[in-house]
């Protein structure tokens, strides 16, 4: 069985760092697996170290550069590389995947099944709503999704809030949805031994990702000026880059925010600023899953957020984290207080998060799951297939 992962690309985020782990991992286990990059020429750098790192893992990546998000000369160049190629299974992501794949199977009558993985819906959607259906409109984002969703013979969703979801829209029935949380090993992450480059005071709060309004990165911008007299050491890290990176910064001054907060920008790797860092705060609206929550566990890093899906569904308060109420910055001051005050709370509730990191976030859980939907698509286990392609 030849397995072909497709999606539109403009640099590396959550989805992306999605395949850069299961990928690898359904090599090893013997699966024959490809992936098809579809980006706007402009996007090209941004893919770079992405395509990299598969090639490195000998994953075969084919790419089709286009100027618009769907043209003629894409569709039909993606169906003569699926007849080429013969892949059986297409692993489509995000809305413009999945459109093409369902395009290719109702106007091309390709043979191969489709399996649609959901890591969130429209993001302009999420800012103003999260994931409350009974606001959604049929305007031309929610007919794709359906319409394309007729077409899949499945559909992953990353959480359970994002499953429930999808079901109560009527986007997509029922009997065709199914929840796999994403899973990571970190172990093999790349980390620098000098510490003191990642850090600039103590606490250190971190608050990783894009600088877009569903991030709500001002809601922390705006209790930082009551946090800092009470621990005049304090450091805030702030990862990501996005179209709110000018106006931020600029509220940062405002607020007089600049002698202890870092704008560090888009970084391929994380993971040497959560590990010197003593704290992770989501200040988010909403998320499809949470990534960086596993990230901070995996360095026994408590998190805080607002109680939205689905953070909640991966955060137990009291154990883990901190879930506040959305959007109150009077309780996310609070609960910051409170977390950076107590070391063993700390420090306890990172254990916490490491364990259950490992034991229910795990990256063999995800592949599992993922490579039983293959199996239930097919006669043959894909396994034994990849071996014979």
């Amino acid at each position: 069985m030849k397995i072909l992962f497709l999606q539109k690309m403009s640099g590396i985020a959550g989805s992306e760092r999605y395949m850069l782990n299961i990928l690898p991992e359904m090599k090893k286990q013997g699966l024959n697996v490809s992936f098809l990059v579809l980006q706007h020429p402009r996007n090209q750098k941004k893919n770079d170290y992405f395509i990299e790192i598969l090639k490195s893992e000998n994953i075969p990546v084919f790419v089709l550069n286009s100027c618009l998000s769907l043209s003629p000369w894409l569709i039909f160049k993606a169906y003569f590389l699926i007849k080429r190629e013969n892949f059986n299974i297409l692993h489509t992501n995000l809305i413009h995947a999945d459109f093409l794949g369902a395009i290719l199977k109702k106007f091309f009558q390709i043979s191969a099944k489709i399996i649609s993985t959901k890591h969130g819906y429209s993001e302009s959607f999420q800012t103003k709503h999260s994931f409350d259906y009974t606001k959604l409109k049929k305007d031309p984002f929610f007919l794709i999704s359906k319409w394309a969703a007729t077409y899949a013979n499945k559909v992953i969703c990353i959480s359970k809030s994002l499953e429930s979801f999808y079901e109560n829209s009527k986007i997509v029935k029922k009997e065709k949805l199914l929840t796999i949380p994403y899973g990571f090993n970190f172990t093999y992450t790349p980390s620098s031994k000098d510490g003191v480059k990642f850090n600039f005071g103590y606490p250190q709060i971190i608050v990783p990702g894009r600088l877009e309004p569903v991030k709500q990165h001002h809601l922390l911008l705006e209790i930082l000026p009551d946090l800092k007299p009470l621990f005049p050491d304090l450091s805030v890290i702030m990862v990501g880059s996005g179209s709110l990176s000018k106006h931020l910064q600029e509220l940062s001054s405002t607020l007089q925010l600049n002698s202890f907060v870092q704008w560090m920008g888009f970084q391929d790797n994380v993971h040497d600023y959560i590990e010197n860092s003593d704290l992770m705060i989501i200040p988010s609206r909403s998320e499809g899953f949470g990534l960086v929550i596993l990230e901070a566990w995996f360095h026994a890093k408590p998190v805080i957020g607002f109680n939205v899906p689905a953070l909640n569904n991966i955060i137990e308060t009291g154990k883990d984290g901190v879930l506040v109420e959305p959007f109150s910055k009077k309780d996310l001051l609070n609960a910051t207080i409170e977390m950076l005050s107590d070391s063993l709370k700390m420090s306890a509730y990172g254990n916490a998060g490491q364990k259950k990191q490992k034991e229910i976030f795990g990256m063999d859980s995800m592949v599992l799951k993922t490579i039983q939907v293959f199996e239930s698509l097919s006669h043959d286990s894909p396994i034994n297939q990849a071996h014979s392609n």
